[in-house]
């Protein structure tokens, strides 16, 4: 596997404004949380779309969007407890199999938290071509938080990337309307305009 650097800075740059918000927003460890889960059915969901990307997943309706480009979205629950980030990566032609995901969905949570152990993971979905990791570490304000992301490669070049960020008994609580936004995941734009957007995309690079 041959990992452009220049894709690999800029997705941790998006890394990095993820965190920012969730330390903005005051996220962390609730000890006033409940244990109990929280559950789909009981909670108002909507299916967000990002344009740019054609990603769509389910999300509770009144968590708030912090920001949005044509590369990433990131949304915070009412509390300011929990954040949910999607992110788009274009990378040429390059084919990723399933175990290197999830080397992907690693770094992804290792460049998050430190001191991380991986809690769970595996193969997600064979058919969208996705790796799913949980991992437990040490966020930037020093509470132990946990980081679950999924990797989905729909196409050869084409990845996307949904994240949470939670304390652990704000995971807990949410990790069933997690486990929703993660299941609910779908390119909704066809094959021709995604690789479309590779030859704009590796155009650019050629011209850096």
């Amino acid at each position: 596997m041959n990992i452009d650097l220049r894709r690999k800075s800029t997705l941790f740059l998006v890394l990095v404004l993820f965190v920012c918000v969730f330390v903005a927003a005051g996220c962390g460890i609730n000890a006033d949380s409940a244990d109990k889960a929280i559950e789909p059915a009981d909670t108002e969901m909507q299916s967000y779309v990002h344009e740019n990307s054609g990603m769509v997943f389910k999300l509770p309706a009144d968590w708030q969007k912090s920001l949005e480009d044509d590369q990433k979205v990131i949304f915070i629950n009412p509390e300011g407890t929990v954040a949910l980030s999607g992110i788009f990566e274009l990378g040429g032609y390059s084919y990723y199999t399933l175990q290197e995901q999830g080397a992907l969905a690693k770094d992804i949570c290792q460049n998050t938290l430190k001191d991380v152990k991986v809690l769970e993971e595996g193969i997600y979905k064979k058919s969208n071509n996705s790796y799913r990791i949980v991992m437990q570490g040490v966020d930037s304000q020093g509470n132990t938080a946990i980081c679950a992301a999924v990797v989905y490669a729909p196409l050869y070049g084409v990845r996307y990337y949904l994240m949470t960020l939670a304390g652990v008994d704000e995971y807990k609580r949410y990790y069933k309307l997690f486990e929703e936004s993660f299941s609910s995941f779908y390119v909704s734009i066809d094959e021709d305009t995604l690789y479309s957007k590779i030859e704009v995309n590796k155009s650019h690079l050629s011209a850096e």
